[in-house]
């Protein structure tokens, strides 16, 4: 059974790829060390691949969201702030002062960020990021084209 997270059924698939594209053209050529060489080298390749698509899906492309909503968010408290209507919420009471606004303010931005730093490695196969399953392929591909070479 194979358990997956968003997309990270795709290190599947690019595994499958890399070291059955070996195979398949390591078998075309012929010979079992061109197999096993082929298979090494797509399955390293799967593994580069599935790194760079694992840290862009799960750290580039949140992080980037996080900072984006995060400069919309430093906005509109400090519009509130200048205001003079910002509360930490309902029933908490006001500022006292500007700089207290603004380091409250300041804290509740910190807070929500930290929040939305759970949209990090939302791409996982066998609870494993994308990112870091590359280096289990990366070993499997080894193993594979050695143990091809050897036999």
């Amino acid at each position: 059974m194979i358990i997956w997270r968003g997309w990270g059924i795709l290190t599947a698939l690019i595994a499958l790829a890399g070291i059955g594209g070996g195979a398949v053209i390591g078998g075309a050529i012929g010979g079992t060390s061109t197999t096993g060489i082929l298979m090494l080298v797509g399955g390293l390749a799967a593994a580069a691949a599935n790194w760079f698509l694992g840290v862009h899906l799960n750290q580039t492309t949140p992080q980037q969201r996080i900072d984006a909503h995060a400069a919309e968010r430093a906005q509109f408290l400090q519009a509130s702030v200048a205001r003079g209507d910002f509360t930490l919420g309902p029933g908490q009471p006001r500022p006292q002062s500007m700089e207290e606004a603004q380091a409250q303010a300041a804290w509740l931005l910190d807070q929500e960020k930290a929040q939305l730093a759970a949209l990090k490695n939302q791409h996982s196969l066998f609870f494993i990021p994308m990112q870091w399953f590359s280096v289990v392929l990366a070993i499997v591909a080894v193993v594979i084209g050695i143990s091809v070479l050897t036999n």
